[in-house]
Formats: structure tokens, C-alpha cells, sequence
């Protein structure tokens, strides 16, 4: 059972709209609406737009329906919301399986045909605007900043921040939000996933609702990827936010270690994917049994490899007692320093293997879960078997040379470190 089994279709409408879909033996159908049109696709001046055009998407209104009637045909949904990010604009969406042609009209209708109602666009304007300072509330927002400016870079596209400037939405204009909406929503620069009990006309009802969109241009972003962590540092800050006022004294310090690692095209990914269940984020991961079991550090403490755009990063984070961070630091690079040395038990791996193909079956067993994985196949170009089949091959000596050219020494110029101490100030 995989992602291209029985029931998978893709192809594309003369407009140039990508579509992608399963038939499955459900009650249900769960879909999306991808735009390639995020953050930073906005030109100088527009930080915001594409969050304010994502606002008036959803309340104010399209060609044929008005703010009210929209706000009307919302609820018949079993789910739906909408969202930008630095490279898109996602309409998701869940129903009953027998309320799709409704589904697929409201979606062409709101992403493609929107209103720009003057009231409804004034109610969003203000409520992204709140949005904005809500965003940018304490001293944790600086400091999140500055470590991320450290590990990428202050013009790092990675680091771009989607909510926008919040004099930039007071002053936008409809008619801004309808140049970057020309600009940006087209069909061949959006891309339709459904997954679950399909009818047996959907091509019909694609084209009759998605036909008639204007093509535009594909604009989807190329990320740029990162060789190194640009500025390695070791930041202590303050962490009013994470004090215990009731004791003091047992007040936890959060502690993040960034390091780059291989991305999805290296020869060494899959053993990379291994390296990050081994070393960190798998529940037996030695870094938990080492840090929380064995010497009682912290109770939760994991590792997260990221490898989406055309990026390679792993990070370690935990919460520990705030007067033992050093020991929990120096904790961490001994696990390292395991793992770079030490061949990983040839039955542990398999334990991992087994777990990583639990988790890779059950997502096929929901339709959101599978349409995560089609859009993982769109992306990747690797089916589900075939991710199965290389973390197979992967070996404890590949995962070893794996931990040898991720994992950082104590004393490497090469990764960046926060401390956030809320005892610091004290």
C-alpha cells in the first residue's frame, strides 16, 4: 500500500493548474489549495501584503459571494482555514465527501475571484495589525530573533518573517492587494491536492470550477540552502518568561544547539534521518536516556532534523534545572562524542526502522495524512516504499560517518548555542 497504489491521478489543466489526488475507501474528503505566493515573493515596501491578501481571502468576500454569504458557506465545512507562509498561500479544507462541488466552488471562488469588500478588508486590516504586535510581544521574540539572525544570516531568506510590518498593512491600499493578487495568483503557480471518496466525475468538476482561472506566472521560490552556521556564538540571555516564582531556585533554563548538517540531495540523507532517531528525537534516543533517564537533567530533551528547503539543520533543545545547564551542555557533546565514536547496535537500528515504518504506514491510514505524503512525493519525488527501502539499507557504520560530518565537537567553531537563564538577572 503506498502513495501511487490504485485510485492516484496527476496531471495538469490546459490552464497550467497542477492536480493531484486518491480515491480512498472513506466517508470523507480532505483537500488543499496551494499558491505559490508567501513572504517572499512581496516586493520592497509590501512586507505584510501577502498576510493581509490571506485575511481578505477568507472574509471579504469573492466575484459571486458576498462578505455574508461567505461567512454563511464557511460553516458547512468540516474543516478550513487559510494561511501564508515565506513561499505560499494554503487554502486546507476537510468535508463530507458529499458536499464537494460546494467545496471545490468556494476554494476557485475565494483564492482566485476575491471581493476586496472596503468593510470586511478595514476588519482584517486591524486584525492583522494586532496580530503583528501580538507576534512581537517580550524580550523572547529579540532573542529568538538574534539566535536565528546567528544560525542563518540577517538577510537569510529562511528567517523572513511572514506576519509582516504593521505600518506597511495600515497603509496598504485595495489596490495594492489586488496588484500582488494579480501578481501571484495564477494557475499555473497553484496546485489542487484531494484526497478520499471521490466522485467518479471530480475531472469534471475540477475543470468546470478551476478551468476558467487565468494562468499567470509560476513563481514558486528556490531557496538558496546553507553551507555553514554564519555567525557560531554562545548567547546567555535573560528569561524573566521561564522563572519560577513560586521556588525560584527550581526554575528551568531552555538550552538550543543549531548545526548543519547534509540536506535531501547528499548521498548521506537517509543515514542523516537515522543519525536524528539515534542521537535525539526517537523516544529511546540516546540523548534522553543519557541527559533524562541517567542523570536526571531534564524530563523531556530531543533533537529535530530539518531538511525542507533545500536546507540541512539539526537542532538539540530541553528545559534543565537552570543552576545545571553547563552540566546538561556538557552532557549533550559526551552524547556526541558516543555517537561519533561508538557503532549504533545493529538490533537498536532495527527497533528504529521499525518504528520510522510504523509511522510512514499510518499516515496512509487517515487522508490528511496522505495527502502530507503526496505532497512529500510532489516535492521529493520519492515514494513512500522507496523512503522505506533506504532507511533500510542504512547501516551502523553509515550512521556513524553520518555523525561524524554532522555532529559538533564542545569546542567546533561551527555551531550557534542559546541559554535562556531566567536566574541570569537574579
Amino acid at each position: 500500500m503506498g502513495i501511487l497504489d490504485e485510485g492516484y491521478s496527476e496531471y495538469r489543466l490546459e490552464n497550467g493548474l497542477q492536480v493531484a489526488m486518491q480515491s480512498t475507501p472513506t466517508k470523507t474528503i480532505y483537500g488543499g489549495l496551494n499558491v505559490w505566493c508567501g513572504a517572499l515573493n512581496q516586493k520592497p515596501g509590501e512586507d505584510g501584503l501577502v498576510h493581509f491578501l490571506e485575511h481578505c481571502i477568507m472574509m471579504a468576500g469573492t466575484n459571486k459571494y458576498t462578505p455574508e454569504q461567505v461567512g454563511q458557506i464557511r460553516p458547512l465545512f468540516g474543516a478550513i482555514g487559510a494561511s501564508s507562509s515565506q513561499d505560499n498561500t494554503v487554502m486546507p479544507f476537510g468535508i463530507l465527501s458529499e458536499d464537494i462541488e460546494m467545496a471545490l466552488d468556494f476554494v476557485s471562488e475565494t483564492m482566485f475571484y476575491p471581493r476586496f469588500d472596503e468593510k470586511y478588508v478595514e476588519q482584517e486590516r486591524q486584525r492583522v495589525i494586532r496580530e503583528i504586535f501580538d507576534r512581537r510581544l517580550g524580550v523572547h521574540y529579540g532573542q529568538v530573533r538574534e539566535y536565528l539572525r546567528a544560525v542563518y544570516g540577517a538577510n537569510s531568506p529562511y528567517i523572513v518573517e511572514t506576519v509582516g510590518d504593521a505600518e506597511v498593512v495600515a497603509n496598504a491600499g485595495i489596490d495594492d492587494l489586488k496588484e500582488i493578487h494579480e501578481r501571484g495568483f495564477g494557475a499555473k503557480n497553484a496546485r489542487l491536492l484531494l484526497v478520499g471518496d471521490l466522485p467518479n466525475d471530480i475531472d469534471e468538476l475540477i475543470e468546470h470550477y478551476f478551468g476558467n482561472v487565468k494562468e499567470g506566472e509560476y513563481n514558486k521560490v528556490k531557496y538558496p540552502g546553507i553551507k555553514k552556521v554564519v555567525n557560531p556564538c554562545r548567547m546567555h540571555v535573560d528569561a524573566p518568561y521561564f522563572l519560577n516564582t513560586t521556588h525560584p531556585e527550581e526554575s528551568s533554563a531552555g538550552v538550543e544547539i543549531a548545526f548543519i548538517c547534509p540536506g535531501r540531495e547528499h548521498e548521506s540523507y537517509y543515514a542523516v534521518c537515522l543519525l536524528d532517531d539515534v542521537f535525539g528525537s526517537d523516544p529511546n534516543s540516546k540523548l534522553f536516556k543519557v541527559i533524562s533517564e541517567e542523570k536526571g537533567l531534564a524530563y523531556q530533551i530531543s533533537s529535530a532534523y530539518n531538511s525542507d528547503a533545500n536546507r540541512g539543520i539539526m537542532s538539540v533543545t530541553g528545559l534543565f534545572p537552570a543552576k545545571k545547564y553547563e552540566e546538561a551542555i556538557e552532557g549533550i557533546f559526551e552524547v556526541i562524542d558516543c555517537v561519533k565514536t561508538n557503532l549504533v547496535d545493529e538490533k537498536e537500528l532495527n527497533l528504529i526502522r521499525r518504528r520510522a515504518d510504523y509511522a510512514s504506514v499510518k499516515a496512509l491510514e487517515g487522508n490528511e495524512q496522505r495527502l502530507e505524503m503526496i505532497i512529500s512525493y510532489l516535492e521529493r519525488g520519492v515514494t513512500l516504499e522507496e523512503r522505506i527501502e533506504n532507511l533500510r539499507a542504512v547501516t551502523p557504520e553509515m550512521v556513524r560517518e553520518a555523525a561524524k560530518i554532522c555532529l559538533p565537537d564542545k569546542d567546533d567553531d561551527t555551531y550557534a548555542l542559546i541559554i535562556k537563564d531566567p536566574l541570569k538577572a537574579i
